[in-house]
């Protein structure tokens, strides 16, 4: 077999949308958390206690899963972390978020060693690194959707293997278990940085430029008075 099979395609798409859900929610954790009453010690506390769950139910739940012969059940836990994120939005006093959150990890616990056993099952020794690495550029995808959301997968997904083909960026696929993907400036690439930076300084520059109707201000400080713009030119 040397083409992605069809549960892997599933399995692929289903870590890709609920990892840029997490990636989505996971950089404002903090702030929501601290909104709604937690200390930061608390807060530390509670994904301490989270990603301790997770780590610590990966081999029981996959032992589960050898020992039952059955694998599907287990990737339910996948519904749990999709059921646990409009939890800590609805149910905001701090047992039940730190509930919620606990079950987030839960389902990856439950869910990790059931489905890399699937993608085992699916391959083949000549098509195995192929088989995972699939499923965890779709996980890595994900995150960067998120830290790119405004561009559209397509367009991502284009730009990434135009960059890789003309060399300004590696592509390493890394025998881990699952597969690890990474993506990482080559020393051909990095000889733009000089450039982009300056690109960069003129679009901040030309956007401010912009916002003024293409009027040039610059701000004007004198001692014991308050600080005023004034048009340049």
């Amino acid at each position: 077999m040397t083409t992605i099979s069809r549960t892997v395609w599933i399995l692929s798409l289903i870590s890709l949308l609920t990892d840029t859900a997490s990636e989505m929610l996971y950089p404002v954790m903090p702030i929501y958390l601290k909104s709604i009453g937690f200390s930061i010690v608390l807060i530390g506390v509670l994904e301490g206690f989270a990603e301790a769950t997770a780590g610590l139910t990966k081999g029981y739940f996959g032992k589960r899963s050898d020992v039952s012969g059955r694998r599907a059940p287990f990737i339910l836990g996948y519904a749990l972390s999709s059921i646990s994120k409009p939890m800590m939005a609805l149910l905001t006093a701090p047992l039940w978020t730190f509930f919620s959150r606990t079950i987030d990890r839960l389902g990856k616990g439950i869910r990790t060693g059931a489905r890399d056993a699937m993608l085992s099952d699916e391959a083949t020794p000549g098509n195995k690194g192929k088989v995972f690495g699939f499923h965890r550029s779709m996980d890595t995808f994900g995150e960067l959707q998120r830290i790119h959301s405004g561009i559209p997968a397509k367009t991502l997904s284009k730009e990434l293997k135009d960059l890789v083909t003309n060399g300004l960026v590696k592509r390493t696929v890394l025998d881990t278990m699952p597969v690890t993907v990474q993506y990482a400036i080559t020393p051909y690439g990095r000889t733009l940085e000089a450039v982009l930076l300056q690109l960069h300084g003129w679009g901040v520059k030309h956007r401010e430029y912009t916002r003024n109707g293409g009027v040039e201000k610059k701000v004007v400080r004198k001692a014991g008075k308050p600080a005023r713009l004034e048009v340049v030119g």
